[in-house]
């Protein structure tokens, strides 16, 4: 006969994507105008504990694939910026 297939498990995965941009007017969200912050250093912490280091591109924007769960994501402080959020 046919030999029968075993699953034994599987992980879901998820993309995670984001902009780092200088919020010119302090309101938290990606307006026209503000420009992405490149070549910044962001770390990302999965749900697996596992810590993932990205660098955002020229526009500021960063990607990765992840474990199903609670993320952190932390980019690093830059001098004379102060982080907003929507």
């Amino acid at each position: 006969g046919t030999p029968a297939a075993t699953v034994t498990g599987y992980q879901v995965r998820g993309t995670l994507a984001g902009t780092v941009f200088r919020d010119s007017n302090g309101n938290g969200a990606l307006d026209a105008g503000e420009p992405g912050i490149g070549n910044l250093p962001v770390v990302v912490t999965t749900a697996a504990a596992q810590t993932l280091n990205l660098v955002t591109d020229a526009s500021g924007n960063y990607s990765v694939v992840v474990p199903a769960g609670v993320t952190v994501v932390r980019a690093n402080d830059l001098a004379g910026f102060t982080v907003t959020t929507g």
